[in-house]
């Protein structure tokens, strides 16, 4: 007997919809394995990247939002095998993520392919260059949403400046920065060995944001939404100047510079480092930190420019295995 499955496809940034919709496509390839199955998947929210979507169509039968998502709706409550089945599927979370790291790239990584898009770079460079891809999260995507989002999400931005004499490191070793996100903010002022994304005169943007990714030797994130490209094409990645912990360890994922969790006790005292050994519940746990940081006296404090260089340099080394021991996997 063929099963009938409904799957909803997910809402939320970038990163959750990429790796979300990962996450489901093996666990349908799974279920296969054990039934006869026939699968709808209905889109939820509209998509965050059109390329993706329609890969994602290659894959699922994708049928209209109405009136199907309401019975779907109805099915959950009212039917208790059916909503276990779809808890199956939509399996969500960083562990999810972490596991899939340690499996081959997904079907759908392994069928792009970029032949207009590498000329696009080739004619934009001058030739194809080594890449990094580097994404440094500021208020952008938030403003989108709203102000008050902006300023709740504060903590997790970082200033381009500090980023300035490491990208600079890179840039005499070789490579070419590429600075993910298309809803950036700001931008570095006067720093010529940068390059946007959306700078990269492109007929197929979102495709663009995947080849620039695939192209790059290894990623530098700050921790948002477009570094999920890394984990998409298995590329290790390094957290630099991070607010907390976001992963599980993982063969992509090679070490977290954290920001300085900073407290006081009294409004005219000076903020102290937080000892690492208190400090790291908060860390490993976005949603505790938030809380932590709106009941305390206290703040994420950004590294400097000097101390990301440093840990760029490492990063650069452990990349090419120059390294004699392996690079912490959280540095505080």
């Amino acid at each position: 007997m063929i099963k009938i499955i409904f799957v909803p496809l997910p809402v939320g940034a970038l990163g959750h919809q990429i790796m979300d919709a990962e996450q489901i496509l093996f666990n349908i390839q799974q279920y296969k394995k054990m039934h006869k199955i026939l699968v709808f998947g209905i889109f939820l929210s509209k998509p965050a990247n059109q390329y993706h979507s329609k890969l994602i169509r290659s894959e699922l039968i994708i049928l209209p939002k109405f009136p199907l998502l309401y019975i779907h709706r109805i099915l959950m409550r009212l039917s208790n095998s059916y909503s276990k089945l779809d808890a199956k599927i939509q399996g969500r979370g960083m562990e999810h993520y972490s596991k899939l790291t340690h499996l081959p790239k997904s079907s759908i990584s392994e069928v792009m392919t970029f032949e207009e898009e590498l000329k696009e770079v080739i004619d934009y460079f001058g030739q194809l260059p080594k890449l990094i891809s580097f994404v440094c999260r500021d208020s952008g995507s938030d403003l989108l949403f709203s102000t008050t989002l902006a300023k709740e999400c504060a903590y997790r931005n970082s200033s381009l400046e500090i980023f300035s004499q490491a990208l600079h490191y890179l840039h005499q070793e070789g490579f070419t920065i590429v600075r993910l996100g298309r809803h950036n903010n700001l931008r570095m002022k006067g720093f010529s060995h940068l390059t946007e994304i959306q700078d990269i005169p492109s007929r197929n943007p979102d495709k663009m944001d995947f080849c620039i990714s695939k192209l790059s030797d290894f990623f530098i994130s700050t921790g948002s939404g477009p570094d999920i490209f890394a984990t998409f094409f298995r590329k290790p990645i390094y957290f630099v100047n991070s607010p907390s912990v976001g992963y599980p360890q993982s063969p992509c994922i090679k070490s977290w510079f954290l920001k300085k969790l900073m407290v006081r006790e009294h409004k005219f005292e000076p903020y102290i480092k937080l000892d690492f050994a208190k400090a790291i519940s908060f860390l490993v746990d976005d949603s505790q930190l938030r809380k932590y940081l709106k009941s305390h006296d206290a703040i994420l404090e950004s590294r400097n420019g000097l101390e990301i260089l440093e840990y760029v340099r490492c990063c650069l080394s452990d990349y090419r295995g120059e390294l004699k021991k392996p690079l912490q996997y959280i540095q505080y």
